[in-house]
């Protein structure tokens, strides 16, 4: 069941009320359809686009952790205190 539906249900609307509005009634369920495709749509989108941040952030981690180790293979031995 729809909201629009619902909202006609709970509103009690006559038959001629009904056929008074049916148009308008056609184009509100249309529009709850869409919304609903794109809704679908977004959370799809949505949940693809938390994947790859989720690998990003993975990737900038190894990166961070590469540089970290290029800076230790380039500092001089001397830079390296001996106890």
């Amino acid at each position: 069941m729809s909201k629009v539906d619902d909202l006609l249900r709970d509103k009690k609307l006559t038959s001629e009320e009904l056929k008074l509005h049916e148009d308008l009634i056609k184009e509100c369920r249309r529009k709850e359809a869409a919304i609903g495709e794109i809704s679908m749509t977004t959370r799809e989108n949505l949940k693809k686009l938390s994947e790859t941040l989720s690998v990003m952030g993975e990737n900038l981690k190894r990166i961070g952790d590469a540089a970290d180790n290029i800076v230790l293979i380039m500092m001089p031995e001397g830079a390296f205190s001996r106890e």
